[in-house]
């Protein structure tokens, strides 16, 4: 009997247990998938199952998952919508095999947090018929806060370039609407030294002057909203800054806000050198920042105090300040938005914001020598306390009387393109006594500065001149030696100063006047006869 064949090769060992090819599969595309998953029944919507990162992001142990539904982790003022929404598509896909959703929603987890969540879903049916929804979960809260900033950004940036547009078109007309407004002031004061005294068309010419005078405020005012203009420092009265600026904001509050001016104390009123339009660029922006904090109503209060520096705060070697506060009984800000009120751009009030009010405050305080200071509580208001340096006394006195011996025979070389704004303001000075020649172009005023020898007192130019423009004019002079006055008129500081690199009037030795300039602020420029421009401290 043969002997059975014997392998020299060692025994195999016994079959290794095995995972059911599916199982296998699940654990790898679901159990254990980076990113958030579940399956939860179509018709209950209650969660089958979970896998680990699901538990790991949302917070819930996957017991207490199992017990919820996927309504369970959208947020309770959402989840009608929702039930509603899963509703519509259902009825919408019954029938269809595999039907698919992509969408992205509001989720929160077991510890509040709230995050955005991209869900990609399949509907199936699990081993056992029953119908399943799959859903693939990530969460995009970081993504779509960057593209919510980026969207804000551009829509900012839009606004911006709006505003602008509107400055560049309101510049455009702003040069011819002063100049007729110059006419018109300087018309009315010839026309009052024609009248007898006690003549009762006087009180009517009043009437024009002031309604001029406001005229050019708003000019200046619009100006200064819709563009950056070249700054102007000169001495002002705080009182007649503040009372003209709050003026002007008056018309920007509702019925239902009530403003409250400063009471100046007795004596010698404070001194400041600052631009005129942005001071008042400066207070209106934080009026309107008041009145749209109280959008119930509420009491407005603006007050000065002389103040000095306070330890650690501003630079530069001034001492002695103005505080103008700004206080308001509004809505308040909290400690998150007090820490980015002056970021530029940030805004609180939505579609209706810039976020460009308090960092344009900030901005212009600080090229005035001032700094800036706020405080505000939820609920309890904001107060804003902008400090500006005070000028000295010496550097503000007023300028001498018109009428003195040395007042009158001064020789002015006038450029201005304006037919009638060139003839009235000749007849004010040569009724001073002063001798007028006057050109219509920058090019004829070189001309006829080298026609008299250079023998004239003081030189007042146009900026919009034709040909050579009041700067290109200065520049020329000051190379040809002229160490005369020159006093530079304004009608749009932004639109005729943005395009030259060498507007610079501390470099060219000029005096800056917005138009239109006061007959009086006229009389002075010619009577000052020394140096346009007066060292300032820092």
């Amino acid at each position: 009997m043969p002997h059975p064949a014997v392998s020299s090769s060692p025994p195999a060992p016994p079959p290794a247990a095995t995972v059911p090819p599916d199982a296998r599969w699940y654990r790898s595309l679901f159990v254990e998938a980076p990113e958030p998953m579940w399956c939860y029944d179509r018709e209950t919507l209650r969660f089958v199952d979970v896998n680990d990162a699901a538990v790991a992001a949302y917070g819930w142990s996957r017991a207490e998952l199992l017990t919820m539904t996927v309504l369970d982790v959208r947020p309770p003022d959402e989840r009608d919508a929702a039930r509603a929404a899963m509703a519509a598509h259902a009825a919408a896909w019954r029938g269809v095999a595999s039907a698919a959703y992509h969408g992205t929603h509001r989720h929160w987890g077991k510890d509040g947090r709230e995050r955005w969540v991209e869900v990609r879903a399949r509907d199936v049916d699990d081993p056992s018929g029953r119908p399943v929804r799959l859903a693939l979960l990530r969460d995009v809260t970081q993504a779509r806060a960057t593209e919510l900033a980026r969207r804000a950004l551009e829509e900012n940036v839009r606004r911006a370039q709006s505003l602008a547009l509107l400055g560049r078109l309101a510049g455009g007309i702003t040069h011819d609407f002063n100049n007729l407004l110059a006419v018109v002031k300087a018309g009315v004061e010839l026309a009052e030294a024609a009248l007898p005294p006690g003549h009762p068309a006087a009180a009517d010419l009043a009437d024009v002057r002031e309604a001029a005078t406001r005229g050019a405020a708003l000019t200046r005012q619009l100006l200064s909203q819709g563009r950056t203009t070249l700054a102007a420092p000169a001495a002002h009265p705080a009182p007649d800054l503040v009372r003209e600026a709050l003026r002007l904001g008056r018309r920007l509050l509702p019925p239902n806000v009530r403003l409250r001016e400063p009471r100046w104390p007795a004596g010698a009123p404070p001194v400041l050198w600052v631009d005129r339009t942005r001071f008042e660029q400066v207070l209106l922006n934080l009026v309107v920042n008041a009145r749209d904090a109280m959008p119930d109503g509420g009491l407005l209060r603006v007050s000065a105090a002389r103040a000095r520096r306070a330890a650690g705060v501003g630079s530069g070697r001034r001492t002695r300040f103005l505080r103008l506060r700004v206080a308001d009984t509004g809505v308040g800000m909290d400690a998150a938005t007090r820490a980015r009120a002056f970021e530029p751009l940030f805004t609180t009030k939505g579609d209706r914001g810039t976020g460009l009010g308090l960092s344009t405050v900030a901005a212009l305080v600080e090229e005035a020598g001032g700094y800036v200071a706020f405080d505000s509580e939820p609920g309890r208001g904001t107060r804003v306390d902008v400090f500006f340096p005070e000028e000295d006394a010496g550097r503000a006195a007023p300028p001498a009387a018109a009428g003195s011996p040395s007042d009158v025979g001064r020789v002015v070389l006038l450029a201005e393109d304006d037919p009638a704004l060139r003839r009235l303001t000749r007849r004010l000075l040569e009724r001073d006594g002063h001798v007028v020649h006057t050109v219509s172009d920058g090019r004829a005023a070189l001309a006829r500065w080298e026609a008299l020898g250079g023998a004239v007192d003081v030189v007042l130019a146009d900026v919009a001149l034709p040909g050579l423009d009041g700067w290109g004019v200065a520049r020329a002079l000051r190379a040809r030696g002229a160490e005369q006055p020159i006093a530079l008129l304004m009608g749009d500081a932004g639109r005729e100063a943005g395009a030259r690199g060498d507007a610079d009037p501390a470099a060219l030795r000029v005096a800056v006047y917005a138009k239109p300039v006061p007959p009086d602020a006229l009389r002075a420029m010619v009577r000052a006869a020394r140096s346009a421009v007066v060292d300032r401290p820092a």
